[in-house]
């Protein structure tokens, strides 16, 4: 029976939309990923641990390195100025320092008690360091993997709750860090709609749970749609208060909870997996879900490391910032299972990574150009 031409069209427009849509989504991710590490090599900093930190949510000096009593600043002053202007709230600090040229001397106003003193400190900006490294890398191994995969088949269900999983996870990892009041909607989304994705991508691979046909697939979604409002809100209260995230207890409280909501996620994916590998006779399966959980294992311990250095208060900055590298199993073990066992015969791998070749070449370059020109764009 042959095959209408028209149905062979309209397949082959699907595929080209579908990809289409991947590389757009994937140059979005590059760009915010490019605008954040910008920002993080350019934000400017006096209170740093050698000069001065202030307060949490106040103007108020908490504590004064080597360099800031040398300055001749004291624990317990309070900033008045900076510039020349008026700074009443964090933000206001935060905006007009964010002016100021690296490597110039800023002059501050401080009060102590009923005087005024005419200091000044050092800009500079905050230091390039590993654990910007290693997020970001952890970041781009979660994007590769997730568009290698949706690449070739994106109208399958799990490889497009993969591709969307791997986006907000890997997103969450590049703006971790940032202060940028703009990006840090992006980073509120990208950790808030990660456990629900997980959670759908659980019910879907290696193989279709009853409940995934039916209308309760998307009950994952309610605790996140809601958790990413109430975080919002937090930090809108936060903004409008003047602190931002230097001071914004409740902000920080519901991020735990939506870190906790990540963890049950893991542990479902994990046990489910594990049942899956004890009742199912397919060796196929088996072999997806060995993969499967050696990622959740990772992460797993990985993530139990970290609260373990933390409570015993053996976390290190070194620990601290390779930790992120770690996770790059996850979204290996998963994009394998995926593609090895699920997506591709043997017989085309070879043909395919071409295309995968080609992809990679053309989203680094790509990257590569944003990194170097955005910056000097944003600064003009």
């Amino acid at each position: 029976m042959r095959v209408p031409v028209w149905s062979v069209g309209g397949t082959q427009r699907k595929t080209w939309n579908s990809q289409t849509l991947v590389i757009v989504m994937a140059v979005c991710f590059l760009l915010i990923q490019a605008v954040t590490i910008y920002y993080d090599a350019t934000w400017r900093v006096i209170d740093r641990a050698d000069y001065l930190s202030l307060e949490s949510g106040k103007l108020v000096v908490a504590r004064v390195g080597e360099l800031g009593r040398a300055a001749g600043f004291r624990v317990g002053d309070r900033l008045a100025r900076l510039a020349g202007e008026e700074i009443e709230t964090v933000l206001d600090y935060r905006r007009v320092l964010s002016h100021q040229a690296p490597g110039s001397k800023a002059s501050l106003v401080v009060r102590r008690g009923d005087e005024e003193l005419p200091l000044a400190a050092m800009v500079e900006t905050r230091p390039v360091d590993l654990a910007l490294v290693a997020r970001n890398l952890a970041a781009l191994a979660f994007l590769f993997m997730g568009t290698l995969v949706a690449f070739d088949r994106f109208d399958g269900k799990p490889v497009r709750l993969f591709f969307l999983s791997s986006l907000a996870l890997g997103l969450y990892l590049a703006l971790q860090r940032t202060e940028v009041i703009g990006l840090v909607y992006f980073q509120v989304a990208a950790l808030a709609l990660t456990p629900a994705l997980a959670c759908h991508f659980f019910l879907t691979f290696p193989t279709e749970w009853p409940l995934a046909r039916s209308r309760w697939q998307f009950l994952p979604y309610v605790p996140s749609l809601l958790l990413a409002a109430a975080v919002l809100q937090a930090y809108l209260q936060a903004f409008w208060a003047g602190t931002g995230l230097y001071y914004a207890p409740r902000y920080w409280r519901l991020n735990t909870v939506l870190y906790a909501y990540l963890i049950v996620a893991i542990a479902m994916g994990l046990v489910g997996s594990a049942h899956r590998y004890v009742t199912t006779s397919r060796l196929v399966v088996k072999r997806q879900l060995q993969w499967i959980m050696w990622g959740l294992g990772c992460a797993a311990l990985v993530t139990c490391s970290d609260v373990v250095l933390t409570l015993s208060h053996a976390q290190t900055s070194t620990t601290t910032a390779l930790l992120p590298l770690a996770i790059i199993a996850l979204p290996v073990s998963f994009g394998f299972a995926i593609l090895r066992y699920r997506l591709l015969d043997v017989d085309l791998v070879v043909s395919r990574s071409v295309i995968y070749g080609a992809l990679t070449a053309g989203l680094l370059a790509l990257y590569l150009f944003l990194v170097s020109v955005l910056p000097m764009s944003l600064a003009v």
